[in-house]
């Protein structure tokens, strides 16, 4: 028979086992990863990791902003490295791709979501941390003119509020506001472009809507509008690439094309990219998604490289 205290070791041990099976799977870079305050909101402190490539690089570097997703209420800019085991997405092969052509890669942390948090702050923080990459950019060795942003799903939305609004849209912190948030590009990955269309807030009016916005849509339309990237379209916009899957029902693919339609009537330069087989997430159904992860992947850097590659002065 077991002793009590065989027992409890592997009470302890299995319990461990199943800790691990849930956790995230820490993944390593290969270059120098740095930690940055960006702005502090009251006590607390916003951050960014600035991923710089292994070896040297002509410095000001271009850089890319990752935005993460979470239906703004979840996760932070560590998810690049410790993504989550129940995620099939792989959001370093982008960081990494980049990395060969010189690029700097910067994830961001935001304002998450809940009782005293509200949009329209998440977008003001995204946006004071491209301004703080325009203040303070060349101190890290970040050309500010040269930059592209892009994100998934929540991320992918506050991506294209980044790059479509003029910068004095969403003023943010005083410290901060003197500075554009002027990028390049944009690349959304599944994420909202028209929060006024029902299909972004579900069959059920996705009721955690009134935890991000403190009102309904039928409360407060004009701010379900004025958080919409399909309202801040017009002439003179950066080039967006918008990715979604063609069965994702957490953000349908209307949201995308409508934006992309949208886009094009005002003669701006909009890619849409309809993902075969994938639902959110790039998670394969039905069978491999089409265009391939690594595709996607390379789709994304070389529409950031493509817009940022040369400086405008």
């Amino acid at each position: 028979m077991f002793s009590n205290d065989h027992v409890l070791i592997w009470i302890v041990v299995l319990s461990f086992a199943f800790t691990v099976h849930g956790m995230a799977k820490p993944k390593t870079w290969s270059g120098t990863l740095k930690t940055v305050v960006f702005k502090t909101e009251g006590t607390l402190p916003l951050e960014m990791d600035i991923y710089y490539p292994s070896g040297k690089i002509q410095k000001p570097a271009p850089a890319h902003i990752f935005i993460h997703g979470g239906g703004w209420t979840a996760n932070s800019r560590k998810i690049v490295l410790d993504t989550p085991e129940s995620y099939v997405v792989d959001y370093l092969a982008v960081f990494e791709l980049l990395a060969r052509e010189g690029y700097v890669g910067v994830s961001i942390d935001y304002r998450l979501a809940d009782d005293s948090i509200k949009m329209p702050q998440l977008v003001e923080d995204v946006n004071d941390a491209i301004r703080f990459l325009h203040k303070e950019g060349a101190d890290y060795g970040i050309d500010s003119d040269r930059l592209a942003v892009w994100g998934s799903s929540a991320g992918g939305h506050l991506a294209l509020m980044v790059g479509l609004p003029p910068s004095d849209t969403f003023p943010g912190n005083p410290a901060l506001a003197a500075y554009p948030s002027t990028v390049r590009c944009v690349v959304s990955w599944y994420g909202a472009g028209d929060l006024a269309l029902s299909s972004a807030r579900g069959p059920a009016g996705r009721a955690n809507f009134k935890q991000i916005f403190g009102k309904t849509y039928d409360e407060e339309p004009d701010l379900y509008q004025h958080m919409s990237p399909v309202s801040h379209l017009a002439q003179g916009a950066v080039p967006i690439l918008l990715l979604t899957g063609e069965k994702d029902t957490t953000i349908l693919p209307e949201q995308s094309e409508s934006l992309h339609h949208r886009a094009q009537s005002f003669g701006l330069d909009s890619t849409f990219v309809l993902v075969s087989n994938s639902g959110h997430g790039w998670r394969p159904l039905g069978g491999p998604i089409v265009p391939s992860q690594e595709e996607i992947h390379t789709l994304t850097a070389e529409f950031i490289r493509k817009h940022t590659s040369r400086r405008t002065d």
